[in-house]
């Protein structure tokens, strides 16, 4: 198994590929503003070099976003780099987040919510199947 890591340096999340998965923390108390949303899926960019993959989102309650950073994720900007999202969610407001989320926005990528990461995983896997080579050439990244 090959693992890339990274602490990025603003230290508002962490980042590691494991097994064909970008797997992204975001630090407890984390305000998201739009700014700051840009910052990180640059940061995302050249952590990926050119590359794409499934994601799992890790985040805590005390995570949160204005609706400007929600578009912003939603948008073909805010997903480059990201063939399909996991989100891991564990408490009751984490799950209101991510259902409100998916639910208001019309997403280009497979994203599902799980409290299981082995579901999680399992399910990335399954939608890394259908999306295949050529889908995978013709996404466009820019650093």
């Amino acid at each position: 198994m090959r693992i890339k890591y990274k602490s990025c340096r603003n230290c508002l999340l962490e980042m590691k590929i494991a097994d064909g998965i970008l797997y992204v923390y975001y630090k407890a108390g984390l305000k998201l503003t739009l700014e700051i949303s840009k910052e990180i899926v640059q940061e995302r960019l050249e952590f990926l070099n050119g590359e794409v993959y499934p994601m799992i989102v890790f985040y805590e309650d005390s995570v949160s976003m204005d609706k400007a950073s929600r578009d912003f994720f939603a948008s073909d900007e805010g997903m480059q780099g990201i063939t399909a999202a996991a989100f891991i969610k564990t408490t009751a407001f984490s799950r209101m987040l991510v259902g409100f989320i998916l639910g208001m926005h019309s997403l280009k990528i497979d994203a599902r919510a799980f409290t299981d990461l082995n579901e999680a995983v399992k399910w990335l896997k399954s939608v890394v199947l259908k999306f295949d080579k050529s889908d995978r050439r013709d996404q466009k990244m820019t650093v």
